[in-house]
């Protein structure tokens, strides 16, 4: 066994190991590239909704706050009759 059969198969060895990291690093970085725009397109609509569901709450509270007060104004004024 020669150096050249040595040296020749440590070669094609690496060329190998490269050929697959040249094509596997680049899909990976593709997937998880996709794989996060599609976590941060999920995320925007879930902080969407969740600002709709604050803005509807809110609005209730601040309709219950006004019943309130007027229940408070009907009560006072029965009360005085």
């Amino acid at each position: 066994m020669g150096a050249s059969e040595i040296f020749g198969g440590v070669g094609l060895l690496f060329s190998l190991i490269l050929l697959v990291l040249g094509i596997l690093i680049p899909l990976m970085i593709y997937t998880g590239q996709k794989w996060a725009y599609k976590c941060y397109g999920e995320l925007k609509k879930q902080t969407l909704i969740q600002k709709d569901l604050i803005e509807a709450i809110e609005s209730q509270k601040y309709q219950l706050d006004e019943l309130n007060l007027s229940m408070k104004e009907l009560y006072l004024t029965l009360k005085e009759r």
